[in-house]
């Protein structure tokens, strides 16, 4: 939740798009999700009758060009990478103009992290069959020069009870570095993007950024 907004107020702005359309394409039907920076909704798309993870930008980073930036940045991103492996990004565009949207497959299941703490760990079999998974879904992104930059256990989804092949999805792709942006600061330097835990040292300390730089994280996430 943004900047440790109290649940309740965030859930009743989240709220208060329920019923809307978006685009003239997608109708809003429950709150699926409340990150550090968007709203991740379930909605319909009124042509196709299909479900869909509809995630739009927190109210309060409307004017902030940067999460703007990163919002298109993961549409791109994601939506170039086209493996089973990597959450599908199918349509993104603006509210008024202004506020980002992006569109993505709608999964059923839950993250790592909720896996994690609801069973108190995986077995090493899991834990390997999950890392598996990881790999094929970075090995796609580093064959197109892409480094997801902030793979932790919250961005791995697992799509059912059992993991198995193609039940695992990476996420947020938000800060994902292309080419020769691959550097773990910002355009403008100010900070470095990334958690902690899981961040290589070259990211910690504002370097350039390379696949090893996501294989590191994938070894913090899979010894978790």
């Amino acid at each position: 939740m943004p900047n440790g907004e109290p649940n309740s107020r965030a859930l009743a702005i989240a709220a208060q798009r329920l019923g809307t359309t978006v685009d003239g394409k997608y109708r809003i039907r429950a709150v699926l999700g409340l990150g550090g920076m968007g709203i991740v909704y379930e909605a319909e798309h009124l042509f196709l009758g299909r479900s869909v993870a509809l995630k739009i930008l927190h109210p309060r980073y409307a004017d902030t060009q940067e999460a703007a930036a990163r919002f298109l940045n993961e549409a791109r991103a994601a939506g170039s990478i086209g493996h089973r492996a990597i959450v599908q990004v199918m349509d993104a565009g603006f509210l008024d103009g202004t506020t980002p949207y992006l569109v993505m497959e709608r999964l059923e299941g839950e993250d790592l992290e909720h896996r994690i703490r609801r069973r108190k760990g995986l077995r090493v079999v899991q834990a390997a069959m999950v890392l598996r998974e990881m790999m094929k879904g970075l090995a796609a992104a580093h064959a197109k020069d892409i480094v997801h930059c902030d793979l932790k256990p919250a961005n791995v989804f697992l799509l059912d009870k059992h993991i198995d092949v193609g039940t695992v999805k990476i996420l947020d792709f938000g800060i994902s570095k292309v080419g020769e942006q691959q550097t773990s600061r910002t355009e403008s330097g100010e900070h470095v993007l990334g958690t902690p835990q899981y961040m290589a040292p070259e990211q910690v300390q504002g370097g350039v950024v390379s696949p090893q730089t996501d294989l590191f994280a994938a070894g913090a996430v899979v010894y978790e």
